[in-house]
């Protein structure tokens, strides 16, 4: 007689106490994948693009740069699975739309935006910061294909023998042939599109090492080139250039009962070549990124966050720019260019909340550097404070100083230290089909030849009628003054008013209907007074007025309309979509452009009427 004894063995649980960044309470934004960028018609399913519906976002430029709160995009960061990539966005013009960004949103969990005072746990931020964690559990088997005007790809994902890994492959490969033929010859900011070639890959894989060690790992591949005509000055003719691009993400996180242990690493490689006129530059990029960050729960009250961030970036420039600024043409005088810099810094950190049970959380970090090669010391800290009437109605203020450094460009080819002094109110009420969200906030920059003074309002309305009418109303108040040599100017992108109107139609019957408008004034630019022959060369020198951005661009309006049909098929679903940008097709003027000898001035436009449509087909097994 055989008797079966049970033998029972317990395993130890553990609790992820927080999955969501330990700043999540102080954040502005977190944007859903599907409400916040498929549904938006102005992202074209692109995470950072979908930023620029929203008031916090004063991105004026048409790209998918980030532009939060008045602040120059190289002040913001956007962190990807806990490391900075820096020039976060592609240089091709795909849709004559502007840049796209790197980011694939079916890798997304979850993206915070903090439009000022960015969490000290994160660092070389000095105006706002964008946070992507990709996905930390299995989605279902899936293959997603895609074919457009100028784009084909594929994207799969894929669960592995151990059911706590899984696998994300993607690749996509743009065209302009298409495209060009069918838009007439669509204008872009800066001149005329003729041709672009964009292939990339990207490889994610995640899996959980065991009971407590969990370890993901990002690669990305990039290679695209671009083609047109370009004005500058008095000058037209044709521009070029490539971009070849890989980076590597790993993470690996040891996760107990009360704290979690992370190592985080970035590697980038990146070479660009461009050629303009008289201009012919090579660009290389390398960079290293790691961090240590340790996270200890005291309770559910009481978090702290420590660690260190190591930073290394090299750039180096070769080749052959214009002697004289305004004498472009081939014909012009050049100078060689054979410049390498190069940035390093290290930097501890400290980080807690302290969520009080009446209501009330507090937070406190501060971040500063060990100096290496003789770098200055500086001092970064700040302070929060958050008051919840109910879960999802809260006012909040947060201060602090903030330093970053600057990226280097063919302008500006160095690394300046930049400093952020920073005070700002947010007010948000969620409830049933209906959201309010209000700010008013403050900033002071300083850099090495000037300061920038920033007074904010923002208002954002987000609403559902009868079901299935989405209505989003924004605005953005923006009193921006720059001081240099003791004289203050308005900025370039001082704004007296800035809405965005978007009205979305989602029948589950019916094609999906979104329009969005938006709506600002021109941006300040500096006019000219006169203009000077330099005999040597035979072009004429534009002469500008001292009283600097005392000009301004005319009234920016533009109309988009997007329109989709999502079709299912037991496990399968067919999605076909089109646009249609800047239907009125507005002249917007972007850059003002003269003649030979300046007697004459005329202005280069932003996009133009232009339209795409595609296909997306899914598979799930």
């Amino acid at each position: 007689v055989i008797t079966l004894k049970n033998n029972e063995n317990s395993l130890q649980e553990v609790v992820l106490k927080a999955s969501d960044p330990i700043a999540e309470e102080f954040s502005v934004v977190k944007l859903e994948r599907i409400k916040d960028i498929y549904f938006n018609p102005v992202s074209l399913g692109d995470p950072l693009r979908a930023i620029t519906l929203f008031p916090l976002s004063t991105n004026t430029d048409e790209t998918a740069n980030i532009s939060l709160r008045g602040s120059d995009p190289s002040k913001s960061r956007v962190f990807f699975n806990n490391v900075p990539i820096y020039r976060p966005v592609r240089a091709s013009n795909l849709n004559n739309q502007g840049f796209f960004s790197l980011f694939n949103p079916e890798l997304q969990e979850s993206l915070y935006i903090h439009g000022a005072n960015p969490p000290l746990n994160f660092g070389n931020s000095s105006a706002g910061l964008v946070e992507i964690q990709t996905r930390k559990k299995h989605p279902a088997n899936q293959i997603q294909t895609s074919l457009g005007m100028a784009s084909a790809g594929v994207f799969l994902t894929q669960q592995l023998n151990d059911e706590n890994s899984f696998l994300q492959a993607y690749g996509n490969y743009q065209f302009s042939d298409f495209f060009t033929a069918l838009n007439n010859n669509p204008t872009t900011r800066g001149g005329e599109l003729i041709s672009f070639g964009t292939k990339d890959f990207g490889l994610n894989f995640h899996t959980k090492l065991s009971n407590k060690w969990l370890f993901n790992s990002f690669t990305y591949f990039l290679d695209e080139e671009y083609m047109g005509k370009a004005e500058n000055f008095t000058y037209r003719g044709d521009v070029k250039s490539s971009n070849r691009r890989f980076f590597t993400v790993n993470n690996i996180k040891y996760v107990s009962e009360e704290s979690i242990l992370s190592f985080n690493t970035l590697v980038d490689n990146n070479m660009r070549n461009s050629s303009f006129g008289n201009s012919e530059l090579k660009n290389t990029i390398e960079g290293y990124y790691a961090s240590l960050n340790y996270k200890y729960f005291f309770s559910d009250d009481l978090h702290i966050e420590t660690g260190a961030t190591y930073d290394f970036n090299t750039t180096q420039y070769k080749g052959v720019s214009p002697t004289y600024f305004y004498a472009l043409h081939p014909d012009a005088p050049s100078s060689n260019i054979d410049t390498k810099i190069e940035n390093q810094f290290l930097e501890p950190y400290a980080y807690t909340k302290w969520d009080i049970k009446n209501g009330f959380i507090f937070s406190m970090g501060i971040r500063t550097n060990v100096p290496i090669n003789g770098q200055k010391n500086y001092l970064s800290y700040q302070s929060g404070t958050r008051y919840n009437f109910t879960e999802n109605h809260f006012i909040s203020f947060n201060t602090g100083q903030y330093h970053s450094y600057n990226v280097p460009n063919p302008s500006a080819q160095n690394y300046n230290l930049l400093k952020s002094e920073q005070a700002a109110l947010d007010y948000s009420n969620e409830f049933d089909n209906f959201k309010l969200t209000a700010a008013v906030y403050q900033k002071k920059e300083t850099e090495s030849h000037r300061e920038i003074n920033i007074i904010g309002a923002e208002l954002f309305i987000d609403f559902t009628v009868k079901k299935y009418f989405r209505v989003v109303l924004t605005n953005s108040f923006l009193d921006n003054v720059i001081t240099m040599n003791g004289k203050k100017y308005n900025n370039r992108n001082d704004l007296d008013y800035y809405p965005r109107i978007s009205l979305q139609f989602t029948h589950p019957k019916y094609p999906v209907v979104a329009l969005n408008y938006t709506h600002r004034p021109g941006l300040y630019y500096t006019p000219l007074t006169n203009s000077i022959l330099n005999t040597e060369i035979d072009v004429y020198q534009p002469i500008y007025s001292d009283d600097t951005n005392s000009a301004q661009y005319g009234n920016y309006n533009r109309l988009d309309v997007a329109i989709n049909k999502y079709f299912t098929f037991k496990k399968n679903a067919l999605l076909v979509f089109a646009t249609v940008n800047n239907i009125l097709n507005q002249k917007n003027q972007s850059t003002l452009l003269n003649n030979k000898d300046y007697t004459e001035e005329y202005f280069d436009n932003y996009t133009t009427l232009s339209f795409y449509i595609g296909i997306g087909y899914h598979f799930n097994y």
